[in-house]
């Protein structure tokens, strides 16, 4: 019998966001290689961690610009952010201490929004996400990158896919039972079959 085919080359066409609450291997954010998203190359070294974490795609050449995390079950001085994998320190700027996190992953949201309009930007929450969030941290992930979930609950996981401006996500999946959430999405290229093969 004639031989497969070679396997596509990886274009970067394609971005899988894996959240879970419990565990911590693996990656949260994989450029997946072909339309079943499988192949996947991790996008960067970006560790799990509690609360959100985002990734800030250039919208040409999905190179990761930017990411952070905000511990949003922790409040008070606990509550700390992580900035483009620097060392974490207190989330700031906040209104509310016991939201503190949550006010300032709202900063961040809406201050894509003025810097980065069209970015990708993927999200995805770890272990508990919700305690400490605001509304205002709710409220940007809706006006800044579309999130259609009216908010993500006790032990919900979330992942999300979507770009700064954006009416609604490219896809957003929203774990009922605390579970495992997955969001994928490629770009129309990706779908192509792989070549077919030779006739015998």
């Amino acid at each position: 019998p004639p031989s497969p085919p070679p396997p596509l080359p990886y274009t970067g066409c394609g971005f899988h966001v894996s959240a879970f609450a419990h565990g911590g291997s693996g990656n949260m954010f994989v450029g997946a290689r072909y339309g079943d998203g499988s192949g996947g190359d991790a996008l960067r070294a970006i560790p799990r961690r509690r609360g959100y974490t985002l990734a800030v795609l250039d919208p040409t050449s999905f190179v990761v610009e930017d990411w952070a995390n905000f511990d949003t079950y922790a409040s008070g001085e606990g509550a700390s952010m992580v900035l483009n994998g620097n060392a974490a320190t207190p989330c700031t700027p906040y209104t509310n201490a016991n939201t503190r996190c949550g006010d300032a992953m709202a900063a961040y949201l809406n201050s894509l929004a003025s810097t980065h309009s069209g970015f990708f930007v993927l999200v995805g929450t770890h272990d508990e996400a919700s305690a400490a969030m605001s509304p205002e941290a709710t409220a940007a992930l809706k006006s800044v990158l579309g999130m259609e979930a009216e908010k993500v609950g006790w032990k919900k996981m979330l992942a999300m896919i979507s770009k700064v401006g954006a009416a609604s996500p490219l896809y957003e999946h929203m774990s009922e039972d605390g579970g495992v959430a997955d969001a994928w999405w490629w770009k129309e290229a990706c779908l192509i079959s792989p070549p077919a093969m030779p006739p015998p």
